[in-house]
C-alpha cells in the first residue's frame, strides 16, 4: 500500500453505478451521501477501504471507481471553499490484475 495524490489517479471506466454494493435488492449507501457524509466529518478519508489500483507504464488505473469519485468530488468541494489546503492523499493498494478499459 501507498499514499498518492487523488488527482494523480485515473478511471478504469467511463461511468459507475451510483451506489455501494451489488445486490440490486438492498443497495448500500450512495456515492453522493458518502460525500456528505465526508464534507460534514462523519466520516474520514481514511475510514474507506484503500483504493485498489493497476499500473499502466507511469499512470495509476483505479478499480474502485466509486470511491474514486467520492474522494474526486469531496477534494474539489473542499478546494473551491480553501484553495490553499493540501492536495488529498489516499491510500492505494497495487493489484495485478486488470480488467479494465482505461477511460479517456
Amino acid at each position: 500500500e501507498l499514499d498518492v495524490d487523488v488527482e494523480q489517479l485515473r478511471w478504469s471506466h467511463n461511468t459507475i453505478f451510483d451506489h455501494f454494493g451489488r445486490d440490486d435488492d438492498a443497495p448500500g449507501l450512495s456515492v453522493f451521501e458518502t460525500v456528505v457524509q465526508l464534507l460534514l466529518g462523519q466520516i474520514s478519508p481514511g475510514d474507506l477501504p484503500a483504493i485498489e489500483v493497476t499500473q499502466r507504464g507511469s499512470q495509476l488505473y483505479s478499480l474502485s471507481n466509486r470511491r474514486l469519485f467520492v474522494l474526486k468530488t469531496y477534494q474539489q468541494i473542499r478546494q473551491r471553499y480553501d484553495a490553499s489546503l493540501e492536495p488529498l492523499k489516499v491510500t492505494v493498494k497495487l493489484s495485478p490484475k486488470c480488467s479494465c478499459s482505461p477511460a479517456i
